[in-house]
């Protein structure tokens, strides 16, 4: 519920260099968030408070949750549209439904073992989405306030924008979801040491994320091509380094192609959004953002289930660094040709 509303504000408070400037600042805070959450997650993971191990985690949604609803409240100023939409109740309940029937088989299915009824699961969120789809043109047909207004996907920007965070957010997910594996599991780090090592990756996404705006205005949206480029990059470079220390790899041979790939994430990321939600009319930037975000969230479970899902086939039941190798380099292979 909160991040399309973050995305909406940008869109309608900000134009022209302002907006892209907006658009780059939330990406490096993105990048800042992602090492605060790994650093700290860490802390809490390897002090192992009260014996509660991994639990104490969800406690950081406390203190910052309550700094973000003062903050809104101080700085945030208080608006009000002139119209009342009503919510489209109906399709509430069958995107969600939808949704469900969706993300549940690619999140429960490994560790299932993929049984014939989440197969029956997965199948059947294809006619929900179909209904969802007629019953939106059917509300808009009639002057009603759908939940995806039909004309969103008419838009190319947006079309063809979704259909790359699609992509954009299923491979990194993945990478990020067995490279944890690997380092904790295969390579023996601490909770702490692994969200170190995430650590540059963020810094140069930082860094790209600032830059982006600047290199946009030279080369236009070529800069997406050009943040993914480099993402493939690094991620073949990762591969390499694994494939030539094989089991001598270490956190210190990953950190450069790290730092690439979160480089080409930054540049990747940020000016994304903005292409993304760039012809949406200003009316329709709520909605336009919850699809945008609703995306992400889809791209990121498909990619952790299909890259964990080769990660894991190879791994089985072994525990030693020889196959959790075997299992990260075929895993890696699989995130450079995941469309």
């Amino acid at each position: 519920m909160f991040y399309p509303q973050v995305l909406s504000i940008m869109q309608t408070s900000f134009t022209g260099e302002a907006k892209a400037k907006a658009f780059a600042i939330f990406g490096a805070t993105i990048g800042v968030a992602s090492i605060a959450g790994q650093l700290v997650g860490g802390v809490l993971i390897s002090a192992d408070l009260f014996g509660l191990s991994w639990r104490p985690i969800f406690l950081i949604n406390l203190p910052i949750g309550l700094l973000t609803l003062i903050g809104a409240l101080v700085f945030l100023p208080s608006t009000r549209g002139t119209e009342r939409p009503k919510l489209d109740l109906r399709g509430v309940v069958l995107l969600s439904s939808a949704l469900l029937l969706l993300t549940v088989p690619l999140v429960e299915g490994h560790t299932s073992g993929w049984p014939l009824w989440l197969w029956g699961v997965l199948a059947a969120s294809v006619p929900v989405f179909a209904l969802f789809v007629l019953w939106e043109r059917r509300v808009n047909r009639s002057g009603g306030d759908p939940l995806v207004p039909p004309g969103l996907l008419r838009l190319p920007t947006f079309a063809s924008g979704n259909l790359l965070a699609l992509a954009f957010f299923a491979g990194n997910a993945g990478l990020f979801f067995v490279l944890t594996l690997y380092l904790q599991n295969g390579l023996g780090y601490s909770p702490l040491i692994a969200g170190l090592t995430f650590t540059p990756l963020a810094l140069a996404f930082v860094i790209a994320s600032l830059t982006a705006p600047r290199m946009q205005k030279r080369v236009g949206l070529r800069v997406l091509t050009l943040g993914y480029t480099v993402n493939a990059l690094g991620t073949a470079a990762l591969l390499g380094s694994v494939l030539v220390f094989g089991t001598d790899v270490n956190a210190w041979i990953l950190v450069p192609s790290l730092a690439v790939i979160g480089f080409g994430e930054g540049l990747g990321v940020s000016p994304l959004f903005g292409a993304v939600l760039k012809d949406v009319p200003e009316r329709e930037a709520g909605a336009a953002s919850g699809v945008v975000e609703t995306t992400t969230q889809i791209g990121m479970s498909r990619g952790v289930t299909l890259v964990g899902l080769v990660f894991l086939t190879v791994l089985g039941t072994a525990e030693d660094l020889a196959i959790h190798t075997s299992a990260f380099t075929l895993a890696l292979v699989v995130n450079l040709v995941l469309p």
